[in-house]
């Protein structure tokens, strides 16, 4: 799962393993890149300024203590936008990383 805190504190889903559970600003519009433990990954396409934000990962099984959410966060700035539909992949963690802080920047020239 791929999230964001709203203002009113709710978490705001931009990816989710239910489709039901993303939120509507969100629909149609992402993609889950990753597919194994390694990489989790997630693409937003048609980025708008209002996808500017913290993102977070999180991930749930049927265990009792399956249920994890990194301790960092991904912070898209949109800064510019043109016409052209805009991607933004949203770097997942992966195994052979650490868990650093990262900062992502999109600007549409």
């Amino acid at each position: 799962m791929w999230f964001r805190v709203s203002i009113e504190g709710h978490r705001e889903f931009a990816h989710h393993t239910d489709p039901n559970q993303i939120s509507p600003s969100y629909r149609g519009r992402t993609r889950y890149t990753g597919g194994s433990y390694s990489s989790c990954s997630v693409q937003i396409r048609g980025v708008k300024l209002g996808d500017a934000g913290q993102y977070h990962f999180r991930f749930e099984t049927d265990q009792p203590l399956g249920r994890w959410t990194s301790p960092d966060t991904i912070t898209l700035d949109v800064t510019g936008l043109s016409k052209r539909t805009a991607r933004f992949l949203v770097p997942g963690w992966r195994r052979d990383s650490d868990y650093s802080r990262a900062k992502a920047k999109y600007q549409n020239k």
